[in-house]
């Protein structure tokens, strides 16, 4: 019954330092004299300092920031077997405190980070390989809590936010996955499902709402064939995005805009050696 410890540390100012430890158990079952399974609970905590942009920016930094800080445990198992498909399977949980964001002031005109929000992620995987062929399934459940603008009155300067859960954004629920791998060539099927990202609402104001804006689902298919000519030498040809799907690859800065487009189809011809 394997176990492991280990930790890592980090200074970002004079007055600031953080510990990040991580532990993990592993157990594997016995059946008929082989080894074809394994369970794995890994946990750990770990921090994202703030950036120089937070912490200095000439017209809003707050050196006073905290680094965001999170917590993470996991449960899987891996079934391996001679002649049989293989399977493997996690539950994750992790937990995200003190995170970033930059607000306004009571004029509404000038913005600084504040530590004000938190996220939880629950979520599960699940894949199956046999021979060439893999697929995988990845769900996702996460709810953020920000602190947000409601009410904004440049003529008084009266500002109310307030704390508002939803759904998490930028985040899909639903990620599935096909692959296929015969050596000389190999295959990639990614679909991506349904995300999400908010946007505050002026043009109510002084009531101040929030927009959601919406990128549907997509398919993206990438393709590569390679030939070694010799040992460590092989000719390789790609295609990335094979049917130029255009479905936007991340959210723009407005509700308005149309997002950041995706990289078209894409063909790449080259050779690689490995020594």
């Amino acid at each position: 019954m394997p176990a492991s410890l280990s930790g890592a540390g980090s200074r970002a100012r004079s007055n600031s330092s953080w510990m990040c430890p991580e532990s993990s158990w592993r157990r594997k079952t016995r059946r008929g004299g082989r080894l074809p399974a394994s369970a794995l609970s890994p946990s750990g905590t770990a921090f994202r300092p703030p950036t120089l942009n937070d912490l200095y920016w000439p017209t809003g930094g707050n050196p006073e920031l905290r680094p965001e800080e999170a917590w993470e445990a996991e449960l899987g198992f891996i079934w391996e077997a001679p002649d049989l498909p293989g399977l493997t399977g996690e539950l994750y949980y992790r937990e995200t405190t003190d995170l970033i964001a930059w607000q306004p002031d009571e004029t509404g005109l000038f913005w600084s980070p504040q530590n004000v929000d938190s996220q939880t992620v629950l979520g599960a995987t699940a894949g199956l390989a046999f021979g060439s062929f893999t697929v995988g399934y990845t769900y996702t459940d996460a709810r953020q809590r920000r602190s947000e603008v409601v009410y904004s009155d440049w003529a008084t300067g009266e500002l109310r936010t307030a704390m508002v859960e939803r759904r998490a954004a930028f985040l899909p629920r639903h990620q599935f996955s096909l692959g296929y791998d015969a050596g000389f060539v190999q295959l990639l099927a990614r679909w991506i499902g349904e995300r999400a990202a908010y946007y505050p609402d002026y043009s109510g104001a002084p009531e101040v709402g929030m927009r959601e804006k919406v990128i549907g689902p997509a398919w993206v298919f990438d393709v590569r064939a390679q030939y070694e000519l010799t040992r460590g030498f092989r000719f390789f040809a790609a295609v990335e995005n094979l049917t130029d799907a255009e479905a936007p690859a991340a959210f723009g800065n407005t509700a308005d805009d149309r997002d950041y487009p995706r990289a078209p189809r894409r063909f790449t011809i080259g050779a690689e050696m490995a020594f």
